[in-house]
């Protein structure tokens, strides 16, 4: 059975995300390493949820599955009822190892994703959504900087700016 099969019988007034029978192993060597094993969430609209644990625990596994970026061995993912079949707009991972355009200003890195095709916004709209995440993230002044010229958890705000600057689901 397909991924698309086993997502097509969910119910569609699902909302949030929903992780069920998830599981996702890697092969190392002549060795299977099971990553997550039949891990169950459910996370409601609006609810933050932190993932902790160890080195090795799957933690970062369990945001690529959810962002998309891979796909499970067994389970499925559901935003809104909805299977995560591969990356889409209307999720947002922001990594450990924060990603910003280095040719990019600030303002522009925020910018990016408003700008892309199917999420076009006025220049006018643009401009008062990146200031109120300038703002929010405590970035005002360094508005023209490009990376180069920030601290790490500086850029790492940016990228957050960036995903939340597209409000995503």
């Amino acid at each position: 059975m397909t991924r698309e099969q086993r997502g097509s019988g969910v119910a569609q007034a699902q909302h949030g995300l929903v992780v069920r029978g998830l599981s996702k192993g890697f092969v190392r060597g002549r060795e299977r390493i099971e990553v997550i094993d039949n891990l169950d969430l459910q996370v409601e609209p609006g609810e933050f949820v932190a993932v902790v644990g160890p080195s090795g625990a799957g933690k970062t596994t369990l945001l690529n599955l959810v962002g998309g970026f891979l796909q499970p061995d067994t389970g499925d993912v559901l935003v809104d009822g909805e299977p995560v079949l591969r990356p889409g707009p209307k999720r947002c991972v922001v990594f450990q190892e924060y990603a910003v355009f280095p040719w990019l200003s600030v303002r522009k890195n925020i910018e990016f994703g408003l700008k892309l095709r199917g999420r076009r916004h006025p220049r006018e709209e643009r401009e008062r959504i990146v200031r109120h995440y300038i703002e929010m993230m405590g970035l005002t002044g360094f508005e023209d900087a490009l990376p180069k010229m920030l601290s790490g958890g500086m850029r790492q705000r940016v990228a957050i700016a960036r995903a939340y600057a597209v409000d995503p689901e």
